[in-house]
């Protein structure tokens, strides 16, 4: 039974219960985040990751068993003899899109030779963006208005 994210041992007490750093210990890497870029985008067979990423078979196996052990993703069987899986996004895993949107955003932003990949919206076809609103009175919110509170 999966409890929640790992936390890595930390000294210092006012990092270690941080949901910051408890998300970078399950997803902190750069083959992470792609990983599960690509099974947003419907990769879902470690062959098609694999290609998609150019990632070597060792460190894409490492990282998706981690990704199902942190509950991110699920292992699905596709095929009995011989047993072939997928892997799929697990309801943790579907929480992450927003993040995975805003750093797409930011890339799309920031980076002068970016390629022309678009994220659009299934049924309508509009852009696809990050709002982030305040809970109770539904204005938006960026780091300038928000307060930190421990």
């Amino acid at each position: 039974m999966m409890v929640g994210l790992p936390m890595p041992t930390n000294t210092q007490p006012e990092i270690s219960g941080d949901p910051v750093f408890a998300t970078l210990a399950a997803t902190g890497d750069r083959w992470t985040l792609l990983i599960l870029r690509e099974v947003y985008w419907g990769a879902h067979r470690f062959s098609q990751i694999r290609r998609n990423l150019g990632i070597a078979r060792t460190p894409l196996s490492e990282r998706l068993s981690r990704l199902v052990d942190a509950g991110l993703l699920e292992r699905v069987q596709y095929r009995r003899n011989p047993v072939r899986l997928e892997y799929r996004l697990a309801e943790r895993g579907l929480e992450l899109f927003p993040v995975i949107v805003a750093l797409f955003r930011f890339g799309e932003r920031w980076t002068p030779d970016r390629s022309p990949m678009e994220m659009r919206h299934r049924d309508c076809g509009g852009a696809v963006v990050i709002d982030v609103r305040c809970a109770d009175c539904g204005a938006t919110v960026d780091a300038k208005t928000t307060d930190y509170l421990h």
